[in-house]
């Protein structure tokens, strides 16, 4: 995620912690990784107290990247699961996109 210091040791079972700041407020996300298959997908859970619900299974969501090659390209794909309506799934889009979009230019720029 954009502007966080991540910290885990990207083992299947092991917790990931997601250090930040928005809008002047620190927050501490955290989650579990669910899946690392090297070099091709990224899976975990993850759980941010600044969407307003208890540190409960039920307000946690499970975030997967997947890679596929197209001969000299990359192609990412990212989905997302345990949004609450339609307006929310939105939100997250649109966050996500900005973090797709920052990926795609550190990478672009070598």
């Amino acid at each position: 995620m954009a502007g966080t210091e991540v910290s885990t040791d990207w083992r299947v079972g092991s917790p990931i912690t997601w250090r930040g700041e928005m809008n002047g407020t620190a927050y501490e996300d955290k989650g579990e990784i669910l899946a690392a298959d090297e070099p091709t997908r990224l899976s975990m859970t993850h759980y941010s107290p600044l969407m307003g619900g208890a540190d409960e299974p039920e307000n946690y969501h499970t975030v997967t990247y997947d890679l596929s090659a197209h001969g000299d390209r990359t192609t990412v794909e990212l989905s997302q699961d345990g949004n609450d309506s339609a307006e929310q799934a939105e939100q997250f889009g649109a966050n996500w996109q900005g973090m797709l979009d920052a990926l795609k230019k550190t990478v672009e720029s070598g």
